[in-house]
């Protein structure tokens, strides 16, 4: 079931008879969201203004990516403020000073992003506390904003890890990033770099899973990765055999009929990308099931399937591809949920196995970060799939208003997501959890 609220608003007629009866309605805004494979300038016609700190190098990066700096006039795309200088209460006011006369100039649908360095870093304890404050700047300046479309994330990046910044920058600047907004990310060498990291077709010879690839999220990342390159082995139940093969035939991959409630999944799956590939790059997973139900009235049915398909499963897999199938610099993608850092009511099955994976891949991340393979965890927040189309009107109408961008996002936000954590530009990040959320910070 679409957003008719969504809709009503891309209606100039109904949109104009709001506004003329001065009714207390905002419609939330569409979005822009980027079509088709990453080009050799994401940036390419936005105008970024980059402040702050170091302001020469971060200008230098948005104009090789296509972008055109600022000239102090006319409509601006983008924000870029390097708050790596701050060092107290005064650099915040110094914040305040230049980000608040620019947000008239910024466009619907522009990006705000806060550069600084890890407050676990700071020499003391001042400037800690005046790092540690640009997180609720952040988040708060994104419910701001998020009404007009415009997205605010901050980046913690160490010192050594700056050059690692570009791809991040071409996410999160242009329109692949439209659903992420108030979050923050780290850039770190925690994860040896590859020799190469081309911005056009970078997955180009490389072989992926998805799990759970027959709908919804699975298929719009099958589709994804398959048009940056990747040869996409798309697994699913047979019960969706039929869909799996248009998935599959939709990204110029494979289909892999699987059970991941077969006790010999694991291996079966290592068997057939060890035979008839050599190994794999990258491993998406995917495919989960709720069973919900109060704890005191849960079945250990339930539970155990729950726990089956959304933990074990995933550590098995990935334990045996291990096990020279995954190559180096690879790269793992699991699908948690703010459900797993907020909780929800008849879901602690549930948000027990999305809460774990985000310990999980911290602690892989740790692990196989010399091998140059990254670990990271997707949250989504309410997407649009068949899924939420089944809720109930009230409750489904809450999840799309209560994000700060004032609706639900699609399968493709969390597909560009997994996508950009695929890329081999993406090394700078690991053993993080990021969400595809919309600004929806339940359980911040």
């Amino acid at each position: 079931m679409g957003d008719w609220f969504l809709e009503a608003g891309r209606n100039p007629l109904i949109s104009k008879a709001v506004r003329g009866l001065s009714l207390p309605v905002s419609f939330p805004p569409e979005l822009r969201r980027a079509d088709g494979p990453f080009t050799e300038s994401p940036l390419a016609g936005m105008t970024i203004r980059t402040t702050g700190g170091r302001c020469p190098f971060i200008a230098g990066v948005i104009e090789e990516l296509g972008a055109r700096n600022d000239d102090g006039s006319g409509e601006l795309d983008g924000l870029v403020y390097d708050a790596t200088g701050i060092m107290s209460p005064a650099g915040l006011d110094a914040l305040f000073d230049e980000v608040r006369p620019v947000l008239p100039r910024l466009s619907t649908g522009g990006r705000i992003l806060l550069l600084h360095e890890p407050t676990v870093d700071a020499a003391t304890p001042v400037e800690a506390a005046a790092r540690s404050a640009l997180d609720g700047f952040v988040r708060s300046l994104a419910k701001e904003l998020g009404r007009k479309g415009i997205t605010v994330n901050r980046i913690e990046v160490q010192p050594k890890a700056r050059k690692r910044l570009a791809p991040l920058l071409a996410y999160l600047l242009g329109n692949r990033a439209s659903f992420v907004t108030g979050q923050p990310f780290e850039v770190t060498t925690r994860a040896r770099e590859p020799a190469d990291a081309p911005l056009v077709h970078p997955l180009s010879g490389k072989v992926a899973l998805v799990t759970g690839a027959a709908r919804g999220i699975g298929a719009a990342t099958a589709i994804r990765l398959g048009a940056e390159g990747a040869h996409v082995v798309c697994l699913d139940r047979d019960q969706d055999l039929e869909r799996l093969r248009d998935v599959a035939e939709s990204c110029g991959g494979s289909v892999l009929p699987v059970d991941l409630m077969d006790a010999d999944a694991s291996t079966r799956i290592r068997e057939h990308l060890h035979g008839s590939f050599g190994g794999v790059d990258i491993v998406v997973h995917n495919a989960g099931i709720t069973r919900d139900r109060t704890l005191g009235r849960m079945k250990p049915e339930e539970w155990d399937a729950v726990m089956r398909i959304n933990l074990r499963v995933i550590l098995e897999v990935t334990d045996t591809l291990l096990d020279r199938t995954l190559a180096s610099y690879g790269r793992v993608i699991v699908l948690s949920s703010v459900g797993g850092i907020a909780g929800n009511p008849g879901q602690t099955n549930y948000a027990a196995t999305k809460a774990a994976l985000r310990g999980w891949v911290s602690a892989m991340a740790a692990q196989l970060g010399r091998r140059g393979i990254t670990v990271n965890a997707i949250a989504p927040g309410f997407i649009e799939t068949r899924m939420t189309a089944e809720m109930p009107p009230v409750p489904r109408e809450f999840g799309r208003r209560l994000s700060a961008l004032g609706q639900g996002g699609t399968p493709l936000d969390v597909a560009e997501a997994i996508t950009f954590l695929s890329t081999p530009g993406a090394s700078g990040i690991t053993g993080q959890t990021i969400r595809v959320c919309g600004g929806l910070f339940v359980g911040a």
